[in-house]
Order: structure tokens, then C-alpha cells, then sequence
């Protein structure tokens, strides 16, 4: 027999591979806990054809594999197209990509329940549902919230107030309505026991104050019973105060172990001012608007005022007596016992709170009565309900209904008493006397509510409580986007980001620590996948870490116990990397680091301090050459001042001379050429003085103080008004203008633009000169402003330039170089000059100091 050829061999090696992977495959497939649905599609993708289904699905779903499979999922599983996954497995097989199919309930003639579904597509073109039943998980959640709401509806029914709080946290359980009202709070505004006092003030009956840890809620969490007792309750809200009856008693677990305490009050507000009424309005029972009577012990009325008309023909009075049980009863228990005693009294529409008082001595019974008829209105449960309350039959006719249930009914149809919601129909036909309690959830407009419908036992009635959850709706859905945005965040934010639980030893000490969380930049900067690092010991992770010089585990396990952040930066030898790291954290045990890739930044930093130095070298080298510059400048200047006036001055001599000497020589014409030589060099002198002074503000360094630029504008008008005192002209200067410069060259800049809006006005009638402060572009600007020439925009290029004139010496005198002196003195200054102007209408110059 010969022996196999290798391709034979390999052949039967992967058969028996392929078997073992198969095995694998379906055993894993039948024992998993999940349902697992494995289908293909047929029909164009418009339905699925059953592949498989394990034995969790047929569990699910009621079904023998045998039976179903090949079927068709439409026809296999009627109402599966109306459950929305036939659209999801559409989608999968279309675009390849998973997706998560939420909670929600399938039925169908078989089956009924809810499951939660995750969808992919398998490489051979198989779409897998993976799911589970969470039916009984769900109908867990429905009762238990049905149970809090019906508990939730009986405390709010209690006529009483009602404050239930936590024996050890502190924290308040619960507030029904009622306390709500009387105490002018929202029920979220008070959440913990230190609190109350600042929300209201109790008093005894005699109106001293009781102090916070005398208060019945107070002692009941402390495990006292506290015996009824009348107080006052001042709301800090509105300072608004009401009477109540109120107690407090713990509340024990099965242990006996308090772990609760109640405080129950009432308002008898009411009574106690109809007490007092009674007292004060007793003393006019003729005017008194309420009954008012006396009789004797055998109901003989002694006396009543008019407004006991009600009451008398009620109780049958005969002119003499009254003849009913409502006085007769009252009165021999009043014989047996002398004391007070109250009830209501219900004549037609109205109901009286009557009280009878025996007085003392005597056979006679004084008796008072209060209109309570709309309080006892008012005190109508579902009327004062803010819940919607119906009352139904099973076919949709509404028997009764509150205010508040309004927007429900117009959102049902609500017409001819009928409401025709096919869902609220449905729940009512299967809650018909059962006592199985059916819910739905809604939304109408921006508010969401869950309603429960309950089968009145022996009726054909239905009562359904709707609870407005739109806060726990939106809560969810805040939340949902908040994770999603915290997601969305970690997964690209450039930081990389650890999150981490501190692990300790028996003495509390930090010994270790888990990672929990990475994000892919923490991956893309340090390597370590998540793969390698969720649910991983740092020492796993790093063996040597506690042979490093840092303590890195005490140091964050000081982090997660105390929840002080820290900020540092470490070089990583191994990476060869610069981070910037932060740590937090997030709740006791656990610590955050944030880490931020800085080498980039670090060697730009180095380049910076590299380059200022050698900038700083280049300075110092550019400041002696500037300064020998200036020294060469100033020797210039001095030679130009010196070498040009010795000739000005001969020519503007010899001119003078030759005019008193030859005066009787010269002829009008040549006397007015030597006139113009003299003028022409006299202006001459004055550029060279102007040339020198703006040479020497390119040069000076600036004196800063704080300095009254008012004072200063003030000074130069008067020593104008000295020079001109025949000038008419109209001068405002806002006061108190301070600003941080140097004195001499703002008074320059002051002196060249008043000196000019003075010279400019000379031919203006009405002249004005202003000079003040404004805010333009959120920065403060000074201006001069004049009435006078002005000057052509179309020229504004030329008026900052040095010998640049707008205007001929003939019409106004100066050597064209004042602004020029003003534009460099405010630019020395870090400030910015600019000017606005009209032929004729004036100019106005702005400047700002920096």
C-alpha cells in the first residue's frame, strides 16, 4: 500500500480543520445565551429567507427550527414588517455597514414581547440578528413604575401635606402636592434637610420661633414620635404664613432600623381665622354676614341674626324650636359632655362649617357658621390635580374629566363626549374588568406623558392617570446626546486621553493601577493599543515603572483619593517625546490623564530662545551703530545751524544796510527787491529752526507722567488771546483731560493744532475752536476741531508731509512742516493721527496715545 501524496495529506488536514472549526462554530452558536438569527436575502432584498436559528431564538420566539427553516421571515413571522427590523435588515445587507436595532416590542397571533436587536452582515452576503428577549425585564420595569405611580398618586391624593426624607443622607424622598402649595416651593428646590430653614420658619401656637432641630420632620429622622401640635409656618419665598396640625414619626425597615422620617401637616388656616372672626363678628350679630345664633339645651332659639335664614329652614324651626337630628344629636352629646363641637351642613349649593360652644354657667349653646362652600369646591381631588384624570367606559366615552386632561382629549379626537385614539381604544379593551393596569406613552407637542388606565372593580368604568415625564424624557434624551457628544469627543480630541481605577492595598495604599479606557490618540502617541491596555495593570503594561525616578503610582494614586488635579511635563526616554500632562478626577478611585504631544513645541521653543539671543546681540551691535549715527546726526545738525545762519545772517545785514544807506538811491522797485531778500531769508531761518527741532524729536526719548492735556490746550489759547486780544473767537475745552505721555512733546502737538485752527479762523465769521475726548472703535481719541479754511481731501496724502502746504504763504503764513513734527510726535507715542476736512467748512484732527 503506498503512502499518501503531501497533496492528499494537506487536503485531509484542512478537512479535519474546517470540521473542528464547523464544530466550533455551531457549538458556540447553540449554547450562547443571545438569540441568534442568521438569514439571507431573497426576492431582491425585499424579504429574508431563514438560514438558522439557535435554540435561545426558538426559544424566543415559540418556533422549531425544523418548522422555519428556509421560510420566508414575512411569512414566517406575520407584523415583523410594521416591527421596522425588516427595513433594518435591508439597510445592513445594502450598505454592509451594523447597525443597533433598540429596544422595542414585536408580536405577533403567537407571541408578544420586546427585544433588543444588533444587525451585521456576514462575508458571505448573511445578514445576522443577534438579540435578546427583555420581555420580562421590561414588564418588571412597567410594574415597578406603575407600582410608584399608583404610590405616587395615593401620597399626592393625601389631603395633607406631606415630606418624606432620607435618616441618612438627609436628602427629601419625596413632597406631594399639597406641601408644594402650602409651602410655595418647586419639590426639586429643596433637596437636603440642611436646607429648610432657608426655605421656611416654624413658630409654636404662642408665635415663638422653634428652632431647626425641634422641627417633627427633624426629630422623626432622629427616631421621635411627636404628638399633634398647632404651628405656624412662615414661606421665606413670599413671607406669606398659614396654621397647620402637623406631626412627625419615623420610619423602620424590616429590621427595625429607621431608615426614613415623615412629617404630616394640614391647614387649618381656615378654621383658626374663623375662630377668630367668630370671636371678633359675635360681638355685631345683626351686621355679622354669617349665621349667628343662641339656643338652650332642648333647641329653643333665643336669637338669630338674618343671615341664619339658611340654617333655620334646614333644621325645620317652628318659630320656637328647631326639629332636626343635625341639632339634636350635637346637643346631647353637648348635655353628656360639655365641649365644642363642628360639622358641615350642606343647604342646597351651599355648605356651612358650624360650630357649636356651650357657654359656661349656663344652659345656652352659642352657634357660628362659615361659608366653606368653595373651599370644600376647591378641595376636589382631580380638579386640583395638575395630572390629567378621566373617567371612561371601554368604548371611549369619557364620564368625567379634569382640567388639566384638556390637551390629551383635543389630541384624541375628544367630540360628543367620544375619544377615538386607537391606542387609548386598544388599552381600554384589554384593562376591561381585569385588574391588569395598561400603559401608554405619548407626546403631544414639546411634552411627553405616560398614562395608566385601571378598571374600576364591579363597573364598566375606567380611570386613567396620565404623569407628565417631559423632564425625564428630555433628561434621557440630554443625556443620550451628552455621551454622545462625550464620545464623539474621546475618540477625536487630539489629546490622548487615559481613564484609569487606582488599585490598593489592604492598607489603602496605591499599589497599582487599571486602565479602563484609551483613546486613539493616547494609542497613536505612546503605541499601546487597546488590545494591550483595557482592564491591564500598569505593571503588566510597563514591568519597570517602579523603577522609575517619578513615582508614578503614588503620585496619581494621590490624585484619585484626594481629587486634587495635577499639571506637569515629563520626557519620555523610550518615546523620545515632550508631554504635557493633566491629571484629574472624575469620582473617588479613579484618575484621568490627558496627555498632549509637546516636542514639536518644545524644539520651536529652543529655536525661539536660540534666536532671541542672537537677536538680543544683533541689537545691542544696531544700537552703538545708531547711536554713533545719532552722535554723526547731532555734528551735522550743529554744522548745518552754524554753517547756513553765518551767510543768512550776512545776507539779511548787508540787505538792511543797503536799504537805510542807499535808501535815497534806490528806487521803489529796488528797495522792494531787497525787502523780499530779507523776507526770503528770515523764512529761510525759520526752516532751519523747524529742520533742527524735528531732527531733535527723532532723537529724544520720552519723559512719561500723567499729564492735564486740558491745562495745557488751556495755556496755549491764553498766551493766543495775549498775542491777539482783539480776537473774536468762541474756545471749548472739555476739563480734566489725563493721559500717561510725555509733557513737552504733547504740549507741541497741543500748540502746532490750536496754533493752526487759530490761524485758520482768522478770515471765518463766528470762529470756534473745540478741543476734547471721544470713544471711536472702542479706543479713546482726542480731537482738535476748527470752523475755518479747512482743506480737499483729494490732497489728504500730502498734509503730513515735511514743507507740504494746502495753502499759499499770501493767504496763511507757517513753513509746512508743523504736522509733520505732530504726526512724528504722536507716532513715538504708539498713537495714530488722521484728519477730516471741507474748503471752507473746517477741519477736524483726531489722535490717539497709546
Amino acid at each position: 500500500m503506498t503512502d499518501p501524496s503531501p497533496e492528499a495529506t494537506q487536503i485531509t488536514n484542512l478537512q479535519q480543520e474546517l470540521a473542528l472549526y464547523k464544530s466550533k462554530y455551531y457549538t458556540l452558536l447553540n449554547n450562547v445565551r443571545e438569540s441568534v438569527a442568521i438569514y439571507k436575502p431573497i426576492k431582491d432584498g425585499s424579504d429574508f429567507q431563514i438560514i438558522n436559528l439557535n435554540p435561545s431564538a426558538c426559544q424566543t420566539e415559540h418556533v422549531s427550527f425544523e418548522d422555519v427553516k428556509g421560510g420566508s421571515l414575512i411569512e414566517t413571522f406575520p407584523g415583523v414588517e410594521q416591527f421596522g427590523l425588516l427595513e433594518i435588515l435591508k439597510n445592513v445587507w445594502k450598505s454592509g455597514n451594523a447597525q443597533k436595532f433598540p429596544l422595542r416590542m414585536y408580536q405577533d397571533e403567537r407571541i408578544q414581547g420586546w427585544r433588543d436587536n444588533f444587525i451585521f452582515k456576514m462575508p458571505g452576503n448573511e445578514i445576522v440578528a443577534v438579540y435578546e428577549d427583555k420581555t420580562a425585564e421590561k414588564q418588571l420595569i412597567q410594574d415597578l413604575e406603575i407600582t410608584k405611580a399608583l404610590l405616587n398618586q395615593t401620597l399626592q391624593q393625601s389631603p395633607d401635606g406631606l415630606i418624606i426624607a432620607d435618616a441618612n443622607s438627609k436628602k427629601i424622598l419625596f413632597i406631594n402636592q399639597i406641601a408644594v402649595s402650602l409651602l410655595g416651593i418647586e419639590s426639586k428646590s429643596v433637596v437636603n434637610l440642611n436646607q429648610i430653614d432657608g426655605f421656611w420658619d416654624i413658630f409654636d401656637k404662642n408665635r415663638n420661633p422653634v428652632a431647626v432641630n425641634e422641627y417633627p420632620l427633624i426629630k422623626a429622622i432622629n427616631g421621635q414620635f411627636t404628638k399633634p401640635e398647632t404651628l405656624l409656618i412662615k414661606r421665606s419665598s413670599d413671607s406669606k404664613e398659614f396654621w397647620c396640625e402637623a406631626k412627625g414619626y419615623p420610619i423602620f425597615n424590616e429590621k427595625g432600623k429607621i431608615f426614613a422620617g415623615c412629617f404630616l401637616f394640614s391647614d387649618i388656616t381656615e378654621k383658626i381665622n374663623f375662630r377668630q372672626k367668630v370671636k371678633m363678628l359675635a360681638k355685631f350679630p345683626e351686621e355679622n354676614p354669617f349665621p349667628v345664633m343662641r339656643i338652650s339645651m332642648d333647641g329653643k332659639v333665643l336669637f338669630h341674626n338674618k343671615a341664619s335664614s339658611p340654617l333655620l329652614k334646614k333644621w325645620n324651626f317652628d318659630g320656637e324650636f328647631l326639629n332636626s337630628e343635625e341639632v339634636i344629636n350635637p346637643l346631647d352629646a353637648m348635655k353628656m359632655e360639655s365641649k365644642i363641637v363642628q360639622l358641615n351642613v350642606d343647604v342646597k349649593a351651599l355648605t356651612f362649617f358650624v360650630i357649636f360652644i356651650p357657654i359656661p354657667d349656663s344652659n345656652m349653646i352659642n352657634i357660628y357658621a362659615y361659608d366653606i362652600s368653595e373651599i370644600k369646591m376647591l378641595s376636589k381631588f382631580p380638579e386640583q390635580n395638575p395630572n390629567p384624570v378621566i373617567r371612561l367606559d371601554r368604548n371611549g366615552f369619557v364620564k368625567y374629566h379634569n382640567k388639566a386632561s384638556l390637551p390629551l382629549l383635543q389630541f384624541w379626537g375628544f367630540r360628543n363626549h367620544n375619544i377615538y385614539a386607537a391606542e387609548i381604544l386598544q388599552e381600554l379593551t384589554k384593562v376591561h374588568n381585569t385588574s391588569k393596569i395598561g400603559k401608554v406613552e405619548t407626546q403631544i407637542g414639546e411634552k411627553f406623558y405616560s398614562i395608566f388606565l385601571k378598571s374600576i372593580e364591579n363597573t364598566d368604568l375606567i380611570n386613567l392617570y396620565a404623569l407628565d415625564i417631559t423632564e425625564k424624557v428630555k433628561t434621557t434624551q440630554n443625556f443620550i446626546k451628552s455621551q454622545e457628544r462625550y464620545y464623539n469627543l474621546f475618540y477625536n480630541m487630539l489629546d490622548g486621553y487615559a481613564y484609569h481605577a487606582i488599585i490598593l492595598n489592604e492598607h489603602g495604599s496605591p499599589i497599582d493601577y487599571e486602565f479602563i479606557d484609551i483613546n486613539p490618540a493616547f494609542t497613536e502617541m505612546t503605541g499601546i493599543t487597546r488590545e494591550m491596555a483595557i482592564g491591564k495593570k500598569v505593571t503588566q503594561i510597563v514591568p519597570n515603572i517602579k523603577d522609575d525616578t517619578v513615582d508614578w503610582i503614588g503620585t496619581y494614586g494621590k490624585v484619585a483619593l484626594s481629587g486634587k488635579s495635577i499639571t506637569f511635563e515629563n520626557f519620555s526616554q523610550g518615546l523620545n517625546k515632550h508631554f504635557a500632562v493633566s491629571s484629574y478626577c472624575p469620582e473617588r478611585g479613579y484618575f484621568v490623564t490627558v496627555f498632549r504631544d509637546i516636542t514639536e513645541q518644545k524644539r520651536l521653543s529652543k529655536e525661539i530662545e536660540d534666536l532671541n539671543q542672537d537677536l538680543e546681540v544683533r541689537i545691542q551691535q544696531r544700537t552703538l551703530k545708531l547711536e554713533a549715527v545719532n552722535r554723526e546726526l547731532e555734528t551735522f545738525s550743529y554744522s548745518v545751524s552754524h554753517d547756513l545762519r553765518a551767510p543768512l545772517r550776512g545776507i539779511d545785514g548787508f540787505s538792511q544796510a543797503i536799504l537805510e544807506d542807499y535808501n535815497n538811491v534806490l528806487d521803489e522797485t529796488g528797495q522792494d527787491y531787497l525787502r523780499r531778500i530779507r523776507s526770503g531769508v528770515q523764512r529761510m531761518g525759520d526752516l532751519i529752526n523747524d529742520m533742527l527741532q524735528l531732527s531733535r524729536l527723532t532723537r529724544m526719548e520720552l519723559h512719561k507722567a500723567s499729564v492735564n492735556l486740558s491745562s495745557i490746550a488751556q495755556d496755549i489759547i491764553d498766551d493766543l488771546f495775549t498775542a491777539d486780544p482783539e480776537r473774536q473767537i468762541k474756545i471749548k475745552i472739555q476739563k480734566d483731560l489725563i493721559h500717561f505721555c510725555d509733557y513737552q512733546l504733547i504740549r507741541s502737538v497741543l500748540q502746532n493744532l490750536l496754533e493752526n485752527a487759530w490761524k485758520f479762523t482768522q478770515n471765518t465769521l463766528n470762529p470756534q475752536i473745540e478741543f476734547g475726548k471721544m470713544l471711536l472703535d472702542e479706543q479713546i481719541t482726542f480731537f482738535v476741531r476748527d470752523n475755518g479754511a479747512g482743506f480737499d481731501m483729494n490732497y489728504y496724502n500730502k498734509l503730513f508731509g515735511t514743507f507740504q502746504r494746502l495753502h499759499s504763504v499770501n493767504e496763511f503764513e507757517g513753513t509746512g512742516i508743523g504736522l509733520a513734527t505732530v504726526q512724528r510726535i504722536i507716532h513715538k507715542h504708539g498713537g495714530s493721527i488722521r484728519a477730516e476736512g471741507k474748503v471752507n467748512e473746517g477741519a477736524t484732527f483726531y489722535f490717539t496715545l497709546n
